[in-house]
């Protein structure tokens, strides 16, 4: 992870359109003031162990399953789409960083265009 330049920065995913196994997204450094619009996942992390690969960055990244079919379900095969997601966008073995970003939790979600609830794949 690159640092965050401030306390009021975050980081965003732009999901890239493709398919599911392709490529998935790209991670950006936005500054108070300059978010662009963007939609929020809040998703259950339950008790899963980081086990599913996505490609960010070009870097593989460890995501729990459940987060891994959400970010496939919610990329749009022809359109990019900027998303603001906890696990992936929040250093998470920085504790600095982590506290900052969970004090600014409720800007990062109210700022969102809309904020999507995953609680995972319907059970036929």
């Amino acid at each position: 992870y690159a640092p965050l330049p401030g306390p009021k920065s975050i980081r965003l995913l732009l999901l890239q359109p493709g398919e599911t196994e392709e490529p998935i997204c790209q991670s950006f450094i936005y500054s108070v003031g300059r978010w662009p619009s963007y939609d929020a996942l809040s998703y259950t992390w339950g008790g899963e162990k980081k086990t599913k690969q996505i490609k960010c960055n070009s870097t593989d990244f460890p995501v729990t399953p459940n987060l891994c079919r959400a970010l496939k379900r919610l990329r749009d095969p022809e359109e990019p789409r900027l998303i603001w997601v906890d696990a992936i966008c929040i250093n998470q073995d920085d504790d600095d960083e982590r506290g900052q970003q969970v004090r600014i939790m409720s800007d990062i979600y109210g700022a969102a265009r809309k904020v999507i609830i995953w609680l995972g794949e319907v059970e036929e």
